[in-house]
């Protein structure tokens, strides 16, 4: 069996990957937990990462891949949830 390792996607959400194969999901803001297959948990990351502090490059990469015909997958996922927090908008 493989050892559970936990990553950070953004500051407030975690995920391990379980035995089974499908991912444990806890986020800190919301105190959402949840358990989801890959295809369920890209859909989740992708809803779930945008912030109204920070300018969304990872949705802005997303879109110009999936117009390429690029299908998107869990590490790009992840890339797009830590791209969403690179850069802060200015205030004022």
């Amino acid at each position: 069996m493989r050892p559970r390792t936990t990553r950070w996607i953004t500051e407030h959400i975690s995920i391990t990957e379980l035995p089974d194969g499908r991912y444990f999901v806890f986020n800190g803001v919301t105190g959402d937990q949840h358990r989801f297959t890959e295809p369920t948990l890209i859909d989740y990351l992708q809803r779930h990462v945008t912030s109204p502090n920070h300018v969304p490059l990872g949705d802005y990469l997303h879109k110009f891949l999936k117009g390429l015909g690029i299908k998107g997958c869990l590490p790009c996922a992840e890339r797009q949830a830590r791209l969403n927090r690179v850069l802060g908008r200015r205030s004022g």
